[in-house]
């Protein structure tokens, strides 16, 4: 993969070895994180040096669940810091690691966790599997001894999987646009955000916006990407992809514990289109109210795991 080039703007930095070596060998996808291709790091570059003009960051790596970037910084030599992006300017130091390879091995031990939780979770599906499938074959009820534990609980999809490097950057990508033309301010953090993005869909339905007309589509899908950040940011959800199968999968947010799953586009496009129905018979805008609702319910999990909400 290609680097961005900052020597118009730091004319004596070079990226140091580990990080040419990793870009060399292709290894920009960590999972959690993922290497910023020359482009999304120009991006990301310029917006951060207009978030912190006291801080001269040189970003390479993305977090891919919430704002965190991976920088070095003009003046500090080798060191790596991760800079919550979007916190207001003094509270947006997360950590620091002497260099590339402490953190590349904190990213790589981070990877395998996640490949290990998600190991169990297959695991758990396939017994629960076998056990519905011994129940269909049994020619009278299934005795309790045979219906499945809580930690084998049904997924509500066949198809689960994380997302590219490439579709995460995508989401920023429409997320960050979607923050600037509409003039949402990103800076006091995710509740905030849920409550700017539900006053813009508020008005929205009250000035009967057309969504037919041209510019909607992209519209929502940046309000999408960002609703879904906000989610990813406040409460610790994952951006994935799910379906019954894998061309039939969808992008949405998964809660930590694979509990419960939301596709932030098609919430969003049922709200905007009028149908969100309420008991009263009228659409509703729930932006907010769902946004809320979603604090701590891992600790209420349903019969089966991804339940989706809407």
């Amino acid at each position: 993969m290609e680097l961005m080039d900052v020597t118009d703007v730091y004319p004596g930095f070079m990226w140091p070895y580990p990080l040419r070596k990793a870009a060399e060998l292709d290894l920009d996808d960590l999972d959690r994180w993922w290497l910023l291709p020359a482009d999304f790091a120009r991006s990301y570059f310029e917006s951060m040096s207009e978030r912190y003009p006291d801080r001269k960051v040189i970003p390479f790596a993305k977090c891919s669940y919430n704002d965190d970037v991976a920088c070095f910084e003009a003046d500090q030599g080798g060191r790596v810091f991760i800079v919550h992006d979007f916190a207001s300017p003094g509270w947006e130091r997360r950590q620091e690691y002497a260099d590339f390879w402490e953190w590349f091995q904190s990213a790589i031990d981070e990877m395998i966790e996640e490949a290990r939780y998600e190991e169990r979770y297959e695991a758990e599906e396939g017994a629960s599997g076998a056990v519905l499938c011994c129940e269909e074959e049994a020619s009278a009820p299934a005795c309790e001894d045979d219906v499945a534990t809580e930690g084998e609980r049904k997924s509500e999809f066949g198809y689960v999987s994380g997302l590219s490097a490439g579709a995460m950057g995508e989401i920023r990508h429409a997320a960050a646009q979607a923050a600037e033309s509409l003039e949402i301010d990103v800076s006091g953090g995710a509740a905030r955000i849920a409550e700017q993005i539900d006053s813009v869909v508020g008005v929205m339905l009250a000035q009967g916006v057309n969504p037919d007309m041209l510019g909607f589509a992209d519209t929502a899908i940046g309000l999408s990407c960002l609703y879904g950040e906000a989610i990813c940011e406040r409460y610790g959800w994952s951006w994935m992809e799910f379906g019954s199968d894998e061309e039939s999968a969808i992008c949405g947010v998964v809660s930590p514990e694979r509990n419960f799953c939301l596709s932030p586009m098609p919430y969003l496009m049922q709200i905007l289109r009028g149908g969100n129905i309420g008991p009263d018979g009228e659409n509703d805008n729930t932006v907010l109210l769902l946004f809320n609702m979603l604090d701590g319910i891992d600790e209420r999990p349903g019969d089966d795991k991804m339940i989706p909400l809407q």
